[in-house]
């Protein structure tokens, strides 16, 4: 149980790792009921952040349009053209980088969330996009949803 718990509480500082695969108690202050619950928060962060990631794979398996242009999005690259070389643009399937109204996220662009705060738009794509944000991981946002609640604030 404790090697399961283990990167937790390293981050929380609550263990720390000595030669020989020892641990010790870390530098970590306070009493240790407040230690698990910083130590849980640790772990949450960390299964949504992979539930973003398997999002992310889901999200590119299943397009339906040039997958180079999903992947470039995905580095920060705003690219509209198709690449004509994938499987999606040799079947005639090169799909719409989405309708982009003035004042809508682009690839690439910092934003602000009242609940997940700053993060990264990392794809734009018919009715969606994927936002890495720093401390809530990658989460996908309906582009209508967005739109209406001004669930984005854009950084110029």
């Amino acid at each position: 149980v404790l090697t399961r718990a283990a990167p937790a509480l390293t981050a929380c500082g609550g263990i720390r790792l000595l030669t020989g695969r020892r641990w010790a108690a870390g530098p970590a202050p306070g009493p240790v009921g407040a230690l698990a619950d910083r130590a849980a928060e640790v772990v949450a962060r960390r299964r949504e952040r992979q539930r973003g990631r398997v999002e992310l794979v889901r999200r590119y398996a299943q397009s339906t349009g040039c997958r180079r242009r999903t992947l470039l999005e995905l580095l920060g690259e705003s690219r509209d053209e198709p690449c004509g070389y994938c499987d999606n643009c040799e079947a005639g399937r090169p799909g719409d980088p989405g309708s982009r109204a003035a004042g809508d996220p682009a690839p690439g662009q910092r934003v602000d969330h009242p609940e997940w705060g700053r993060g990264v738009v990392q794809t734009v794509e018919n009715h969606s996009l994927v936002v890495l944000f720093d401390a809530g991981g990658y989460r996908t946002l309906s582009l209508p949803a967005v739109r209406e609640g001004n669930l984005l604030r854009l950084d110029p």
